[in-house]
C-alpha cells in the first residue's frame, strides 16, 4: 500500500509539476474572515433570495444569514437571526430584509417593508438600519423597534437611544428610551405615542426571557468559547461534555457528544445546500450548526469517538497546527470525484479548506487555476463519504449508507480532487434547504428594492463604525417634533402570492394590506439586569389616550375616590388583628348620649392613655348623674374584666405571633441546612464524579500511551523487517546483476568466438575454391587461344593476305 501511495504522489506531483510553475500563491487569510449569522427561529415560511436564480427558496433553522443575503417573511411568520458580532435580529410577517454588510464593529442592513426588533447587545458596534424613508443607527447596548409601512414608518427606541436619519430633510433626530416614537413619510417627520403592538412585544419577551435561561446554564462552554459564540454554548452542555484528552503530544480541551446513535460522525445527518459558489451543510442535530461551521472535527482513536476542538481568537506557540483560528465555514471537508460517484472527508485541522471566499483560517480562495491536492494526504481518508452526484444535494439521515473507507484501495488514483461545481448549475436542487416547495412566494416587486440596494453599493465598498460615525456627524440635528394630529396606524401590502404567479404583472393597489399593530397598546418595561433586555409586567392593560403629561414622564394625579399609594397600609401576614370589644347594650340609668366608642387592646395589663383619659370623663358625667352605687360596682367589675381579657387576647396573641416566628426561622434554618447538604452532596457527587472521570482519564490515558508504544513498536519493527528486506532485496538485486554481467560477458567470449572459427573456415574454403578455379582455368586458356588463331586464319582472303591488310568486317561472313 505504502508503495501505491508513493507512486500516486510522484504521479501527482509529476502530473501538475509544470502547472506549479505558472500557477500564482494561493493566498492564506489569517487575518480577517467572512462573518456570518445564524437562523435561530423561525415560525411560518421564511424564504430565501436566490440572486443566481432570481427566486425565493425555504430557509430553515440554522441556515446562514450573511453578507448579500435576503429574508423575506411571509403570511404568520416570524424569524429571530444572531450575529456573531453582538446583533440580534427579529422580523414580523411581511418583512423584508437585507444585509448590506457585517463587520466586527458595524452591521448595515435594509428593511424594506414589516417589523423588526434589533438589539446591539456588542461592547463598541453599531447597527445601521436604512428603510425607504431614512436610516436608524444604534450604538453599543441600545435597542429599537421598527415597523416600516408602504406610506410611513415609526421608530420606538426598547433600550438605549438611538438616532433617525431623514431622508427628504436631511436631519436627524435623537430617540430616548421611555420616550416618545417618531413617524416619518417622504415629507415629514413627528412624534407619536410610543405604543407597541401587543403579540410583537410580548413574543419579543418570551425570546429574552428564553435566551436569560439560557445564560445561565451551568457548564464550562463559557470558559473555552471564544466571546462571538460563548451564547450559543448550552446546546453544548445539553448534547456533551467537555474532555481533557491527550491528543498530538498534549492535553486539549475537546467537546464529545453524547447523543448520538451508534457509528455516527461529522458531516453525513443533512444537507448539501449551494451559498455562494461553495457547499454548505446543513446539520440536523442540534449541536451541528455550532460544530460544523466553527472549529474543526478530531478523530481519536484511543476512544474511537469524534472530538470537537473549539476555534481560538488568538494562536498558541506550542501547537499552532492544532489551534484553528476563529472563523466560519460552510464546510470544513475536502471533495473528491470518480465517474458519477463524489464523495467528501472531513478535514484535520492542519489542512487546507479550498474555497471560493476567505470564509476562515487556513482557507486558499481558488481563483483561476486549479490547486494542487493530493488525496493520499488525507488525515481521515478512512472516514470518507461517497454518493452518487444526483443524491449530492438530498438529505442524508444515515451514515452508514454514505460512508467508506477509502485507504488500502489500489483504486484511490481513479478519484480527482473537486475545487469548482460548475458541473452542478443545472441542478436546481443545490438551492434548497428543505425538500418541502414554497406554494407562496414573495412577488416579484420586491426585486426592486434588491437591485436598488445592489446598484447604490460599489465595488469593495464596506461602511465600518469610523464611516457611518461619519456619515451621522454630517447631519445636522432636527427641531423639537410636533405630536401627530391624527392617529398614526401606518399599514403594508401582502406580497405573498402563489408562486406561479410571482413573476406575473400586477398593480400595487390590489394587493391587500393589514395594519402593522394590530393590536396597539402602552408598554410597561422592566429592566431585566441579568439579560439587559426590557420585559413587559402583567396582562393588556385597557386602552386610553396618552396625554402629552403621560408621554414626558410626569405623574397623573389619583383617581377620584381612592387614595394615593403612600396613604394605603397594607397588614403583614404575620401581624396580629387588632382585637375590638363587642359591642355592649345601653346602660339603664339614661346614658344613652354618651358614645361608646371601642376601646384598643391593653399593652402590659394597662389601658393606654386615650381610654383612660375617656374612662375618667365617664366617671364625672356618671357623678353627675348619681348613678346608683351598685351599678358602678357592677360597671367598674365588668370593665376590669374586659380589660383582663384583652389582656389574656393580646398575651395569647403575642405568644402566638412568637411561636410562629420560631416556627419560621426553624423552618428558615431547616431550610438552610437542607440546602447546605443539598450543595454538600453535589459536591461531593461532583468530587466522585470528577474522580472518577480523572481516573477514568488517566486509565484512557495509561491504555492510550499503551497503543502508542505498542504502535510505535510495531512501527518500529516494521521499519526494520522492511530495511532488512530492502538490503535482502539489493543483495539479491546486486548478486542477479553480478551474475547476469558475467553471464553476458561469457557468452560476448563464445559468440567472439564462434564467429573467428566460422571466418577462418570461411576464408580456407575461399581460398581453396580460388585454387581449383585457378588450376582449371589454365589449360583451357591455352586451348582457346590457339582455336581462335586458327579460326582467324581461315577467315582471311588471299587478296588480304597478299595485301597484308588486316581482315574487314564482313557480318554476313560471322
Amino acid at each position: 500500500m505504502d508503495a501505491v501511495l508513493r507512486s500516486l504522489g510522484f504521479f501527482l506531483l509529476a502530473a501538475f509539476g509544470l502547472l506549479a510553475l505558472v500557477s500564482p500563491a494561493w493566498p492564506l487569510d489569517d487575518r480577517e474572515g467572512v462573518l456570518v449569522g445564524r437562523i435561530a427561529f423561525i415560525e411560518g415560511d421564511v424564504l430565501r433570495y436566490v440572486p443566481e436564480e432570481k427566486d425565493w427558496t425555504l430557509t430553515v433553522v440554522d441556515a446562514p444569514f450573511g453578507l448579500e443575503d435576503t429574508l423575506y417573511a411571509g403570511d404568520n411568520a416570524r424569524a429571530e437571526i444572531i450575529m456573531p458580532n453582538g446583533v440580534l435580529m427579529r422580523i414580523g410577517e411581511q418583512t423584508q430584509v437585507q444585509v448590506i454588510d457585517l463587520l466586527a464593529d458595524a452591521t448595515t442592513l435594509d428593511v424594506a417593508s414589516g417589523q423588526a426588533r434589533f438589539s446591539n447587545n456588542s461592547e463598541s458596534g453599531m447597527i445601521k438600519t436604512t428603510t425607504p424613508f431614512g436610516s436608524v443607527v444604534a450604538s453599543a447596548g441600545s435597542a429599537f423597534d421598527l415597523y416600516v409601512g408602504d406610506e410611513s414608518l415609526e421608530v420606538i427606541a426598547v433600550r438605549g437611544e438611538i438616532e433617525f436619519i431623514h431622508d427628504a430633510s436631511g436631519q436627524r433626530y435623537p430617540i430616548m428610551e421611555g420616550g416618545n416614537s417618531l413617524i416619518a413619510d417622504q415629507q415629514t417627520v413627528t412624534s407619536g405615542n410610543g405604543t407597541v403592538d401587543g403579540d410583537w412585544h410580548d413574543w419579543n419577551s418570551q425570546r429574552e426571557s428564553l435566551w436569560a435561561q439560557r445564560r445561565q446554564t451551568p457548564g464550562t462552554s463559557l470558559a473555552l468559547l471564544p466571546a462571538p459564540i460563548r451564547e450559543e454554548g448550552y446546546v453544548l452542555e445539553e448534547n456533551g461534555r467537555w474532555e481533557r484528552v491527550y491528543y498530538d503530544g498534549a492535553y486539549r480541551d475537546m467537546w464529545r457528544p453524547t447523543r448520538i446513535t451508534s457509528g455516527w460522525q461529522p458531516f453525513t445527518v443533512g444537507r448539501w445546500v449551494n451559498y455562494y459558489g461553495d457547499n454548505c451543510w446543513m446539520p440536523n442535530e442540534p449541536f451541528g450548526y455550532l460544530t460544523h461551521h466553527y472549529g474543526s472535527w478530531i478523530y481519536v482513536d484511543a476512544f474511537r469517538s469524534w472530538y470537537w476542538l473549539p476555534p481560538v481568537t488568538r494562536r498558541h506557540v506550542a501547537s499552532p497546527a492544532l489551534r484553528l483560528g476563529f472563523g466560519w465555514y460552510p464546510g470544513r471537508v475536502g471533495w473528491f470525484s470518480r465517474g458519477s460517484e463524489i464523495g467528501w472527508v472531513p478535514l484535520a485541522p492542519n489542512e487546507d479548506y479550498y474555497g471560493s471566499r476567505s470564509w476562515g483560517h487556513r482557507t486558499k480562495v481558488i481563483r483561476h487555476s486549479v490547486p494542487l491536492i493530493n488525496l493520499a494526504r488525507f488525515r481521515y481518508l478512512g472516514h470518507a463519504c461517497l454518493v452518487d452526484r444526483d443524491r449530492l444535494y438530498r438529505q442524508h439521515r444515515s451514515p452508514d449508507s454514505i460512508r467508506r473507507d477509502l485507504r488500502g484501495q489500489e483504486q484511490l488514483h481513479q478519484f480527482r480532487p473537486i475545487t469548482t461545481w460548475d458541473a452542478f448549475k443545472g441542478d436546481r436542487r443545490r438551492f434548497d434547504f428543505s425538500d418541502r416547495e414554497a406554494r407562496r412566494k414573495p412577488h416579484a416587486l420586491t426585486f426592486e428594492r434588491i437591485q436598488y440596494n445592489q446598484k447604490r453599493l460599489q465595488p469593495g465598498e464596506r461602511f465600518d463604525r469610523r464611516r457611518i460615525e461619519q456619515d451621522l456627524r454630517r447631519f445636522k440635528t432636527g427641531h423639537e417634533l410636533r405630536p401627530r394630529e391624527d392617529r398614526h396606524t401606518p399599514f403594508v401590502s401582502h406580497k405573498m402570492v402563489d408562486a406561479d404567479k410571482m413573476d406575473r404583472p400586477i398593480d400595487r393597489s390590489s394587493l391587500p394590506k393589514k395594519a402593522i399593530k394590530p393590536k396597539e397598546r402602552e408598554r410597561h418595561p422592566v429592566r431585566d439586569t441579568q439579560s439587559g433586555f426590557d420585559r413587559d409586567i402583567g396582562k393588556q392593560p385597557q386602552q386610553r389616550p396618552v396625554s402629552p403629561g403621560d408621554r414626558q414622564g410626569r405623574p397623573l394625579p389619583p383617581q377620584a375616590g381612592k387614595k394615593p399609594d403612600q396613604d394605603m397600609i397594607r397588614r403583614l401576614p404575620d401581624e396580629p388583628r387588632e382585637m375590638r370589644p363587642p359591642r355592649q347594650p345601653d346602660r339603664p340609668h339614661g346614658r344613652e348620649g354618651l358614645n361608646q366608642a371601642p376601646r384598643r387592646p391593653a399593652v402590659d395589663g394597662r389601658l393606654p392613655k386615650h381610654d383612660q383619659v375617656r374612662d375618667k370623663q365617664q366617671q364625672r358625667q356618671g357623678n353627675e348623674l348619681q348613678p346608683r352605687q351598685g351599678e358602678d360596682r357592677q360597671q367598674r367589675d365588668m370593665d376590669r374584666h374586659r380589660q383582663e381579657q384583652r389582656r389574656l387576647e393580646s398575651e395569647q396573641q403575642q405568644q402566638q405571633h412568637r411561636q410562629m416566628e420560631q416556627r419560621q426561622r426553624e423552618e428558615a434554618k431547616a431550610r438552610q441546612q437542607r440546602l447546605i447538604q443539598e450543595r454538600r452532596d453535589r459536591q461531593e457527587t461532583l468530587r466522585r464524579q470528577q474522580q472518577n472521570e480523572e481516573h477514568e482519564r488517566q486509565r484512557a490515558l495509561r491504555r492510550q500511551q499503551e497503543q502508542q508504544q505498542q504502535q510505535e513498536l510495531r512501527r518500529r519493527q516494521q521499519a526494520d523487517q522492511q530495511r532488512r528486506e530492502e538490503i535482502e532485496r539489493r543483495r539479491q538485486q546486486q548478486e542477479l546483476k553480478q551474475l547476469k554481467h558475467h553471464q553476458q560477458e561469457q557468452e560476448a567470449q563464445r559468440r567472439q568466438q564462434r564467429e573467428s572459427r566460422q571466418r577462418q573456415i570461411e576464408d580456407q574454403a575461399r581460398q581453396k575454391r580460388e585454387e581449383q578455379q585457378r588450376i582449371k582455368q589454365q589449360p583451357s586458356r591455352e586451348h582457346q587461344e590457339s582455336r581462335d588463331n586458327q579460326q582467324k586464319r581461315r577467315q582471311r582472303s588471299p587478296f588480304e593476305e597478299a595485301q597484308g591488310n588486316q581482315p574487314m568486317d564482313r557480318p554476313w561472313m560471322k
